[in-house]
Parts: structure tokens; C-alpha cells; sequence
């Protein structure tokens, strides 16, 4: 269980902390980037740097530090849904007789 839980909550946190990082720069974006993408009137040159941008958004979305924050915050989780269970195992099958 203890790989299962710390698989499935590091995938969840990574998902979280990228999600939370496209949101705050979502939220950056300038009035007239807003103007020109809802009027649809861009240059071919506004095309392309629209088009970079994206580009760099995507390989930024797995950066090192997000994926040591979720791993310490999947390390974490597994060890307390998992130590005390191990515990009461451990004391169960060392409990003398008498």
C-alpha cells in the first residue's frame, strides 16, 4: 500500500502545483494580449510569439521544484497512512503470551 499511496498522491500534487502555476500566469496575462485574443486580429509575428510562449508554458510546467515539492508531499502522506498500520502489525506479531 505504501508505494500505491505515495504514486497516487505524487501524480495528484504534481498535478496541483502545475495547475496552480498555469492559473497565476493565466491571471499575468496583459489587457492587450486579452484584446487581441478575443478580437482574433494578430500579426503573424504576435502569431508567433503567442505560439513560443505556449511552448515555453508546456516546459515549464514540470519543473524541478514542483516535482520535489510533490514528491515530499507523496514521501509524507505514504509514511503517516502507512506507520501506523505497520505499527499495530509489528506489536501484534511480537506480543508475547501470558
Amino acid at each position: 500500500p505504501y508505494s500505491a499511496i505515495n504514486f497516487y498522491v505524487y501524480e495528484n500534487a504534481l498535478d496541483m502545483l502545475v495547475g496552480m502555476q498555469r492559473s497565476h500566469r493565466e491571471q499575468n496575462e496583459t489587457y492587450g494580449h486579452l484584446k487581441r485574443r478575443i478580437s482574433h486580429r494578430m500579426t503573424d509575428e504576435e502569431i508567433e510569439e503567442e505560439r513560443r510562449m505556449q511552448e515555453r508554458a508546456r516546459s515549464d510546467d514540470n519543473m524541478p521544484r514542483h516535482k520535489f515539492m510533490a514528491g515530499a508531499i507523496a514521501g509524507c502522506s505514504a509514511v503517516f497512512a502507512c506507520y501506523p498500520l505497520d505499527l499495530v502489525r509489528t506489536r501484534l506479531t511480537t506480543e508475547l503470551e501470558g
